[in-house]
């Protein structure tokens, strides 16, 4: 009775629906977060001062740069990290990598935001 109650509510073109929703769904959350376009922007105190590609593996020493801070910011396998920094608390250096748009990390003695962006698309692409 309860199999024949299912198949009363469910029919076979509410659960093609249903796995069709799914598969785009899971679909979206893979696409939505790849690194493939995206970039590693590096302000320092509010100003864009750096653009790195997410899918070189780089590592820039802010130290070395005209900004003379002791802050490395390294980008590996598609993820961006704060190795190094001589902030007091190093939670910048302790948070986890970040590879999806929109992803964050701040140092705020440095006064450095390192964040993922997309990379422009122009109209006519």
């Amino acid at each position: 009775m309860k199999n024949k109650l299912l198949k009363d509510i469910f029919k076979k073109g509410d659960i093609l629906l249903v796995l069709v929703l799914v598969v785009a769904v899971i679909l979206t959350a893979v696409f939505a977060t790849r690194t493939a376009d995206s970039f590693v922007e590096i302000y320092v105190d509010g100003v864009l001062a750096f653009q790195l590609d997410l899918l070189k593996d780089t590592t820039l020493d802010l130290n070395t740069t005209s900004y003379k801070i002791d802050l490395i910011v390294t980008v590996k396998s598609g993820k961006a990290y704060v190795t190094h920094s001589d902030c007091p608390d190093k939670l910048c250096v302790l948070s986890s990598g970040v590879s999806s748009v929109g992803g964050l990390i701040v140092c705020l003695p440095n006064k450095v935001v390192v964040k993922v962006t997309p990379k422009e698309v122009d109209a006519i692409s």
